[in-house]
């Protein structure tokens, strides 16, 4: 067995990695949705920005994985890696609503 790998560590491991996994295609599943009914494209144009969204993300897991590999802080790194989707998907959506008028309710 490898040094380190406890029955606990191995279980939460695996409630984690199910965690991520299963907030990932939510959050996905959520903002593909979002982007067709608000966004007033053709499916041509939906479909070559949902698939430029995923590539990018791929590029930046193969780089965010390089990092993680080099420096082993990969808790700081998951940290920032939250804030900062958090934060993109704030942004993202209220600069929509900002660009199609919408107001926040007083």
């Amino acid at each position: 067995m490898w040094l380190g790998l406890t029955p606990a560590s191995l279980v939460a491991m695996l409630v984690v990695g199910g965690v991520l996994f299963i907030a990932c295609y939510l959050i996905d599943t959520y903002f593909n949705s979002w982007v067709y009914v608000i966004v007033d494209w053709s499916d041509r144009n939906y479909g070559f920005f949902i698939n430029t969204v995923s590539t990018a993300v791929c590029g930046l897991a193969i780089f965010s994985g390089l990092i993680i590999r080099y420096t082993h802080r990969y808790k700081y790194i998951q940290i920032v890696g939250l804030c900062t989707r958090t934060m993109c998907v704030k942004e993202g959506i209220w600069s929509w609503a900002r660009i199609l008028g919408y107001q926040a309710p007083i």
